[in-house]
């Protein structure tokens, strides 16, 4: 019986793993550019322009923090700087919604019934 349970979710499983793994390896990348832009506050184009790095949102430091770091992240998805990292987020947002599809749809099932995994 479980084996069988688990044949029907390898359709599931399997591109999951792929985008896992492809999640994994993109956080390497762009992690001493945010840094740095973070540390300046300021995010600098190629061209020389200069755009202020809001840091306080919400006033909560550790969250100011992180949504700081994200949002510099996606920049690259507005200003289309550097066409490498512009790739990087689209790839990152298809592989979101792939992992948001996912989790909907095993919501759906009713062995998850009052669980967190239910949406």
């Amino acid at each position: 019986m479980a084996l069988s349970r688990a044949l029907y979710a390898l359709p599931v499983v399997l591109p999951l793993a792929v985008m896992v793994r492809v999640l994994a390896t993109m956080t390497v990348v762009p992690g001493p550019f945010i840094n740095d832009a973070h540390l300046r506050g300021r995010y600098t184009l190629q061209n020389g322009t200069s755009v202020p790095i809001l840091k306080g949102l919400y006033r909560v430091p550790g969250l100011d923090d992180a949504l700081t770091q994200v949002a510099i992240t996606f920049c690259q998805l507005i200003f289309d700087d550097d066409p490498r990292m512009w790739w990087q987020c689209v790839v990152f947002i298809a592989d979101y919604a792939g992992l948001t599809a996912l989790w909907m749809l095993e919501s759906l099932r009713n062995a998850n019934r009052g669980t967190f995994f239910q949406t």
